[in-house]
């Protein structure tokens, strides 16, 4: 499992994470699969933290829509 962190303090608490599902895993980033009604695009740059690790920042690479709602995102870690 993993949390997207998307800090815009003007959401409501609950919208403010995505929770995703770890497809793979790397030193330098992972992919997951998310349901968000929020809008993820690329370039962006989000707090992802993976299972029990702590956060990183992780820009978005890329982004595979599988149904509305339904996609998978790749990050790159920037550590």
């Amino acid at each position: 499992m993993a949390v997207i962190e998307l800090g815009d303090q003007n959401m409501d608490f609950a919208a403010r994470e995505i929770l995703g599902l770890v497809m793979s895993e790397s030193y330098g980033g992972c992919s997951m699969v998310v349901l968000s009604p929020n809008p993820i695009k690329v370039g962006e740059r989000y707090s992802v933290r993976v299972g029990h690790q702590g956060s990183v920042l992780g820009e978005v690479r890329w982004i595979h829509s599988i149904e509305s709602g339904i996609m998978k995102v790749g990050f790159s870690f920037q550590v």
